[in-house]
Protein backbone atom coordinates (compact mmCIF):
# COMPACT_ATOMS: atom_id res chain seq x y z
CA UNK A 1 0.00 0.00 0.00
CA UNK A 2 3.07 2.25 0.18
CA UNK A 3 3.22 5.14 -2.26
CA UNK A 4 -0.55 5.54 -2.65
CA UNK A 5 -0.78 8.71 -0.55
CA UNK A 6 -2.87 7.14 2.22
CA UNK A 7 -0.73 8.60 5.03
CA UNK A 8 -1.03 12.07 3.50
CA UNK A 9 -4.80 11.70 3.20
CA UNK A 10 -5.06 10.49 6.79
CA UNK A 11 -3.10 13.43 8.18
CA UNK A 12 -5.15 15.86 6.12
CA UNK A 13 -8.34 14.28 7.47
CA UNK A 14 -7.06 14.61 11.05
CA UNK A 15 -6.31 18.29 10.46
CA UNK A 16 -9.83 18.91 9.15
CA UNK A 17 -11.34 17.02 12.07
CA UNK A 18 -9.47 18.99 14.75
CA UNK A 19 -10.18 22.29 13.02
CA UNK A 20 -13.87 21.44 12.97
CA UNK A 21 -13.87 20.33 16.63
CA UNK A 22 -12.09 23.50 17.72
CA UNK A 23 -14.65 25.58 15.84
CA UNK A 24 -17.49 23.82 17.69
CA UNK A 25 -15.93 24.75 21.05
CA UNK A 26 -15.58 28.43 20.16
CA UNK A 27 -18.03 30.51 22.25
CA UNK A 28 -18.89 32.76 19.30
CA UNK A 29 -19.15 31.99 15.59
CA UNK A 30 -16.35 33.51 13.58
CA UNK A 31 -15.63 33.62 9.86
CA UNK A 32 -11.94 33.31 10.75
CA UNK A 33 -11.57 30.88 13.69
CA UNK A 34 -8.31 30.91 15.65
CA UNK A 35 -5.60 28.56 14.40
CA UNK A 36 -5.36 25.08 15.87
CA UNK A 37 -1.89 23.72 16.60
CA UNK A 38 -1.44 20.03 15.79
CA UNK A 39 1.54 18.05 17.02
CA UNK A 40 2.88 14.76 15.74
CA UNK A 41 6.04 12.74 16.30
CA UNK A 42 8.29 10.41 14.38
CA UNK A 43 11.79 8.99 14.65
CA UNK A 44 14.57 10.79 12.70
CA UNK A 45 15.24 7.71 10.55
CA UNK A 46 11.64 7.58 9.26
CA UNK A 47 12.42 9.61 6.15
CA UNK A 48 9.16 8.65 4.43
CA UNK A 49 7.11 10.16 7.25
CA UNK A 50 9.31 13.25 7.39
CA UNK A 51 8.75 13.80 3.65
CA UNK A 52 4.97 13.64 4.22
CA UNK A 53 5.20 16.12 7.10
CA UNK A 54 7.30 18.46 4.97
CA UNK A 55 4.78 18.15 2.13
CA UNK A 56 1.97 19.15 4.49
CA UNK A 57 4.01 22.08 5.87
CA UNK A 58 4.69 20.68 9.33
CA UNK A 59 7.64 22.31 11.08
CA UNK A 60 10.20 20.73 13.37
CA UNK A 61 9.64 21.81 16.96
CA UNK A 62 12.46 19.84 18.58
CA UNK A 63 13.67 16.44 19.67
CA UNK A 64 12.92 14.34 22.74
CA UNK A 65 15.58 12.00 24.12
CA UNK A 66 14.53 8.57 25.42
CA UNK A 67 16.74 7.03 28.12
CA UNK A 68 17.72 4.34 29.06
CA UNK A 69 17.49 1.86 26.14
CA UNK A 70 14.71 -0.73 26.09
CA UNK A 71 17.04 -3.55 27.14
CA UNK A 72 17.96 -1.65 30.30
CA UNK A 73 14.33 -0.75 30.98
CA UNK A 74 13.48 -4.45 30.80
CA UNK A 75 16.12 -5.17 33.45
CA UNK A 76 14.66 -2.44 35.66
CA UNK A 77 11.10 -3.72 35.34
CA UNK A 78 12.27 -7.23 36.29
CA UNK A 79 13.76 -5.87 39.48
CA UNK A 80 17.41 -6.28 38.53
CA UNK A 81 18.21 -2.66 39.32
CA UNK A 82 16.48 0.69 39.72
CA UNK A 83 16.61 3.83 37.63
CA UNK A 84 18.04 5.62 40.65
CA UNK A 85 21.00 3.20 40.62
CA UNK A 86 21.76 4.33 37.07
CA UNK A 87 21.30 8.06 37.73
CA UNK A 88 23.25 8.61 40.95
CA UNK A 89 26.78 8.01 39.54
CA UNK A 90 26.16 10.76 36.97
CA UNK A 91 24.52 13.32 39.27
CA UNK A 92 26.81 16.32 39.77
CA UNK A 93 27.18 18.10 43.08
CA UNK A 94 25.28 21.07 41.60
CA UNK A 95 22.37 18.75 40.74
CA UNK A 96 22.33 17.26 44.22
CA UNK A 97 22.24 20.74 45.75
CA UNK A 98 19.11 21.58 43.74
CA UNK A 99 17.08 18.61 44.96
CA UNK A 100 15.39 20.76 47.63
CA UNK A 101 14.55 23.56 45.17
CA UNK A 102 11.58 21.82 43.57
CA UNK A 103 7.99 22.86 44.18
CA UNK A 104 4.65 21.30 43.19
CA UNK A 105 2.88 22.76 40.17
CA UNK A 106 -0.01 24.83 41.53
CA UNK A 107 -2.29 24.80 38.49
CA UNK A 108 -2.36 24.23 34.75
CA UNK A 109 -1.76 27.95 34.16
CA UNK A 110 1.21 27.82 36.54
CA UNK A 111 2.67 24.88 34.60
CA UNK A 112 2.05 26.53 31.22
CA UNK A 113 3.66 29.81 32.28
CA UNK A 114 6.76 27.94 33.45
CA UNK A 115 6.96 26.04 30.16
CA UNK A 116 6.79 29.35 28.28
CA UNK A 117 9.56 30.74 30.48
CA UNK A 118 11.75 27.65 30.03
CA UNK A 119 11.36 27.41 26.28
CA UNK A 120 11.72 31.15 25.73
CA UNK A 121 15.13 31.10 27.43
CA UNK A 122 16.82 29.42 24.52
CA UNK A 123 18.22 31.59 21.74
CA UNK A 124 18.83 28.77 19.26
CA UNK A 125 17.99 29.13 15.59
CA UNK A 126 15.09 26.70 15.96
CA UNK A 127 13.12 28.83 18.40
CA UNK A 128 13.96 32.06 16.60
CA UNK A 129 12.54 30.44 13.46
CA UNK A 130 9.37 29.42 15.30
CA UNK A 131 8.82 32.97 16.54
CA UNK A 132 9.31 34.38 13.04
CA UNK A 133 6.94 31.85 11.47
CA UNK A 134 4.25 32.55 14.03
CA UNK A 135 4.63 36.27 13.43
CA UNK A 136 4.10 35.76 9.70
CA UNK A 137 1.17 33.44 10.35
CA UNK A 138 -0.83 36.03 12.25
CA UNK A 139 0.63 39.48 12.78
CA UNK A 140 -2.12 40.52 15.19
CA UNK A 141 -1.85 37.52 17.47
CA UNK A 142 1.65 36.13 17.07
CA UNK A 143 2.62 36.40 20.75
CA UNK A 144 -0.41 34.38 21.82
CA UNK A 145 0.26 31.76 19.14
CA UNK A 146 3.92 31.51 20.02
CA UNK A 147 3.21 31.20 23.75
CA UNK A 148 0.62 28.54 23.08
CA UNK A 149 3.11 26.59 21.02
CA UNK A 150 5.82 26.81 23.67
CA UNK A 151 3.50 25.88 26.53
CA UNK A 152 1.15 23.34 24.96
CA UNK A 153 3.12 20.11 25.03
CA UNK A 154 5.05 17.80 27.29
CA UNK A 155 7.06 14.67 26.43
CA UNK A 156 5.15 11.40 26.60
CA UNK A 157 5.77 7.79 25.59
CA UNK A 158 7.09 8.47 22.04
CA UNK A 159 4.48 11.19 21.70
CA UNK A 160 3.48 14.50 23.27
CA UNK A 161 0.44 15.64 25.22
CA UNK A 162 -0.99 18.94 26.52
CA UNK A 163 -0.59 20.07 30.15
CA UNK A 164 -4.38 20.11 30.50
CA UNK A 165 -4.25 16.30 30.66
CA UNK A 166 -2.53 16.66 34.04
CA UNK A 167 -5.38 18.33 35.91
CA UNK A 168 -5.76 15.36 38.25
CA UNK A 169 -2.01 15.08 38.85
CA UNK A 170 -1.42 18.56 40.24
CA UNK A 171 -2.43 17.68 43.76
CA UNK A 172 -4.88 15.20 45.23
CA UNK A 173 -5.57 13.49 48.50
CA UNK A 174 -4.06 10.09 49.22
CA UNK A 175 -4.36 8.63 52.72
CA UNK A 176 -5.07 12.10 54.07
CA UNK A 177 -2.02 13.75 52.51
CA UNK A 178 -1.82 15.95 49.44
CA UNK A 179 0.31 14.39 46.72
CA UNK A 180 1.56 15.75 43.42
CA UNK A 181 3.22 14.18 40.42
CA UNK A 182 4.09 17.42 38.61
CA UNK A 183 7.01 19.46 39.91
CA UNK A 184 8.80 22.63 38.84
CA UNK A 185 12.38 23.68 39.44
CA UNK A 186 12.23 27.39 40.21
CA UNK A 187 15.82 28.54 40.40
CA UNK A 188 15.05 32.14 41.24
CA UNK A 189 18.59 33.37 41.93
CA UNK A 190 18.41 35.68 38.92
CA UNK A 191 20.40 38.45 40.57
CA UNK A 192 22.06 40.61 37.92
CA UNK A 193 24.80 41.45 40.42
CA UNK A 194 25.57 37.82 41.12
CA UNK A 195 28.37 36.10 39.25
CA UNK A 196 26.31 32.91 39.22
CA UNK A 197 23.18 34.49 37.78
CA UNK A 198 23.73 33.22 34.23
CA UNK A 199 24.19 29.64 35.33
CA UNK A 200 21.38 29.69 37.86
CA UNK A 201 18.91 31.12 35.37
CA UNK A 202 19.59 28.21 33.02
CA UNK A 203 18.80 25.57 35.61
CA UNK A 204 15.05 25.48 35.03
CA UNK A 205 13.04 22.29 34.64
CA UNK A 206 9.68 20.54 34.84
CA UNK A 207 9.23 16.88 35.73
CA UNK A 208 6.01 14.90 35.36
CA UNK A 209 5.46 11.29 36.36
CA UNK A 210 2.99 9.50 34.11
CA UNK A 211 2.00 6.03 32.95
CA UNK A 212 3.16 4.83 29.55
CA UNK A 213 1.17 2.91 26.97
CA UNK A 214 2.45 -0.35 28.46
CA UNK A 215 0.57 -1.17 31.64
CA UNK A 216 2.48 -0.60 34.89
CA UNK A 217 5.36 1.10 33.07
CA UNK A 218 5.90 4.54 34.57
CA UNK A 219 8.01 7.27 33.04
CA UNK A 220 9.14 10.82 33.71
CA UNK A 221 8.49 13.53 31.16
CA UNK A 222 11.20 16.15 31.67
CA UNK A 223 11.71 19.62 30.19
CA UNK A 224 15.16 20.93 31.10
CA UNK A 225 17.49 23.71 29.96
CA UNK A 226 20.85 22.34 31.14
CA UNK A 227 22.57 19.06 32.05
CA UNK A 228 22.41 20.05 35.73
CA UNK A 229 18.67 20.70 35.47
CA UNK A 230 18.21 17.32 33.78
CA UNK A 231 20.25 15.50 36.43
CA UNK A 232 18.30 17.00 39.32
CA UNK A 233 15.03 16.37 37.43
CA UNK A 234 15.97 12.71 37.03
CA UNK A 235 16.66 12.50 40.76
CA UNK A 236 13.33 14.19 41.49
CA UNK A 237 11.54 11.71 39.23
CA UNK A 238 12.79 8.65 41.12
CA UNK A 239 12.08 10.44 44.39
CA UNK A 240 8.45 11.00 43.36
CA UNK A 241 8.10 7.42 42.13
CA UNK A 242 10.87 4.88 42.83
CA UNK A 243 9.22 2.63 40.24
CA UNK A 244 9.87 5.12 37.42
CA UNK A 245 11.89 3.35 34.72
CA UNK A 246 12.15 5.72 31.71
CA UNK A 247 13.02 9.36 31.06
CA UNK A 248 11.65 11.33 28.10
CA UNK A 249 13.62 14.55 27.93
CA UNK A 250 12.98 17.75 25.99
CA UNK A 251 16.29 19.62 26.17
CA UNK A 252 14.72 22.71 24.53
CA UNK A 253 17.61 22.70 22.04
CA UNK A 254 19.74 24.18 24.85
CA UNK A 255 22.30 21.37 25.04
CA UNK A 256 23.09 18.45 22.79
CA UNK A 257 23.66 15.72 25.34
CA UNK A 258 25.25 14.96 28.71
CA UNK A 259 27.03 12.12 30.49
CA UNK A 260 23.76 10.77 31.89
CA UNK A 261 22.11 10.45 28.47
CA UNK A 262 25.26 8.86 27.05
CA UNK A 263 25.51 6.21 29.77
CA UNK A 264 24.23 2.63 29.73
CA UNK A 265 23.92 2.40 25.97
CA UNK A 266 22.98 6.02 25.34
CA UNK A 267 19.66 7.61 24.40
CA UNK A 268 17.40 7.49 21.37
CA UNK A 269 15.44 10.37 19.84
CA UNK A 270 12.03 11.08 18.47
CA UNK A 271 11.24 14.30 16.65
CA UNK A 272 8.30 16.60 17.42
CA UNK A 273 6.58 18.43 14.54
CA UNK A 274 3.78 20.98 14.61
CA UNK A 275 1.46 22.81 12.28
CA UNK A 276 -1.05 25.66 12.65
CA UNK A 277 -4.24 24.82 10.76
Amino acid sequence: MAGQGLATQLLSHIESHWKEEEGKQSPLPSPSPPPVTIFTTTIPSNTAMIKILDKLNYKLQGHVAYWPPSSVVETITKGGQTLKDLILPFASQDALQLTDSWRPALSISDLESVLIDIRNRTTTTNYNRISEEDSLHNNNNNNNINNKLLSSWLPHDYSVYPPTYLEDSLGHQHDGATTCRVFILDDDNDDDNSSSSSSSSSNKAVVVINQGYVEDLWFAGIVATSPVALETAALKAVDIDPGCSILYVDRCECFETCDLLQSHGGSSLYSVYYKHV
